[in-house]
């Protein structure tokens, strides 16, 4: 394997500046280095942090990040193809635990294109705040009814079953059962329209 070297000038010419200040570099500077970290390790990089993210833009953007890093130090990076690969994969690597850090302490934000095609991050969503109207209705039942209901519609058991497990007769889990159920509607009909 070749190890990546600068042609002359771009050696004679020094680190280049970077974005934002008032540094100019000569055309062409740096431009060799960066097409070829890019043919080079781009599709090993994207590989490996596709397998760190589990998301191919998420992926991408870190991948871009370590290259632009990497075309900043390209200076320390003439030493050879080993050394190269191995910063490379380390930079997108602490950029993978930066980035994972920061998105588990700031909230998740939503696009206008997550908005208009929810997608399943909008059942879930809707899910788990039906899940929590839900168990605020049943807590506000009386435990005799909570238990008719969770017998009944969640442990699917029949009402002789529930019956026998209560130790009390059919008519009564129909009738707990019933009470139960009006006011749940009464309860839940306002969240739903």
């Amino acid at each position: 394997m070749t190890a990546i070297t600068l042609p002359e000038r771009e050696r004679a010419a020094g680190p280049a500046g970077i974005c934002g200040t008032n540094e100019q570099e000569a055309p062409g500077t740096g431009e060799e280095f960066a097409r070829v970290l890019y043919q080079r390790y781009r599709p090993q990089l994207q590989g490996y942090v596709v397998r760190l993210t589990r998301d191919v833009q998420w992926a991408e953007d870190i991948v871009q990040a370590a290259l632009v890093r990497a075309w900043r130090a390209r200076d320390q990076l003439t030493k050879g193809e080993t050394a190269t690969r191995s910063w490379l994969f380390t930079a997108a690597y602490r950029i993978f635990i930066d980035e994972y850090r920061s998105r588990c302490v700031r909230p998740v934000t939503l696009t206008e294109q997550d908005i208009a095609a929810p997608g399943a991050v909008a059942d879930e969503a809707e899910r788990l705040a039906w899940s929590v109207t839900l168990t605020t209705a049943l807590s506000e039942l009386s435990e005799p009814q909570r238990e008719a209901i969770v017998y009944v519609y969640y442990l699917h058991r029949t009402i002789d079953e529930t019956a026998s497990m209560l130790g009390i007769s059919p008519g009564t889990v129909k009738s707990r059962l019933y009470y139960a159920m009006r006011a749940l509607r009464d309860q839940l009909t306002p969240a739903i329209t």
